[in-house]
């Protein structure tokens, strides 16, 4: 088999024409005609990755995060991307990245967050009109109901509901102790009931007013500032987890994914932390 025959694969589940305009996803380092021996899924691609991948002797990295993005003008030594791109070329690894096609992918990323979180009923927060996702039906969880929404949706961030509702101490309990989180900095409580809720990994404050005019109790994201925290006053609970810690769970999505289509090749969860983000 080889390593476009695995890439491939997850284009059935996210489409590389899902991707933003700003990103750049797909195979971005190496040959996808080489037969594929082990693959290293990861969050961020550093050179400890690199060493990683090296080390367990795999020749396919899957990133979330595509570690060629703003576009490199040249690659010297200062640029941090030259000695991980240089590592691969010389032990012939490919590097593909899964990044806002996944985002905007109905039972992507989003959809584990809120599985581990209990929700199981949800749709797209903020459908893109004229994007058809060619969706394989894929749930790395199958508990989830796999008839829950349509399937073909696509958009940024998801909008779902609790069986049962919840105060909101419990709620920010329940999201802290389910994402593994140790600190999660949200908006004045409003002693409201929490039951709808929106969410959407990494980055979202551009889906703020979306999540306030879809009635949704709370909004679960990262990278807020300051002022989105003032406007969500009086409209609805406003959760920021961070960056790293909404989108570390991509391995093992991506792992459950791969492994249940191809059960008897290796893939392997990166055990390289690389959030960059440290708090004392």
């Amino acid at each position: 088999m080889t390593i476009s025959e695995i890439t491939s694969y997850l284009e059935t589940i996210s489409p590389l024409s899902l991707q933003e305009d700003y990103d750049n996803c797909g195979l971005l380092v190496g040959d996808s005609s080489l037969v594929f021996e082990k693959a290293l899924l990861c969050l961020d691609i550093t050179e400890k990755v690199m060493e990683e991948a090296i080390l367990c002797h795999c020749n396919l990295i899957i990133s979330h995060h595509p570690l060629i993005f703003k576009g490199l003008k040249k690659l010297t030594s200062e640029i941090s991307e030259t000695a991980i791109i240089k590592l691969a070329f010389i032990n012939d690894i490919a590097i593909y990245a899964i990044h806002t096609n996944l985002d905007n992918t109905l039972n992507g990323l989003n959809s584990y967050l809120f599985t581990k979180l209990g929700i199981t009923k949800f749709k797209i927060l903020s459908p893109k009109p004229g994007l058809l996702a060619k969706s394989a039906g894929f749930f790395p969880n199958d508990s989830a109901e796999k008839g829950r929404n349509d399937l073909f949706d696509s958009g940024a961030g998801i909008i779902g509901e609790f069986d049962f509702p919840l105060g909101e101490l419990d709620f920010l309990q329940l999201v802290k102790t389910r994402l593994g989180l140790s600190v999660i900095r949200h908006s004045a409580l409003r002693s409201a009931v929490i039951s709808k809720v929106a969410l959407c990994s990494g980055s979202g404050s551009f889906l703020l007013n979306e999540a306030a005019r879809s009635g949704a109790d709370a909004y679960l994201t990262a990278d807020l500032k300051y002022h989105d925290f003032f406007s969500a006053e009086r409209k609805l609970l406003l959760l920021d987890i961070g960056h790293y810690e909404s989108e570390h769970g991509v391995k093992e999505w991506l792992y459950a994914a791969l492994i249940e289509k191809f059960p008897t090749f290796a893939f392997l969860i990166s055990e390289v932390n690389t959030n960059p983000v440290h708090y004392f």
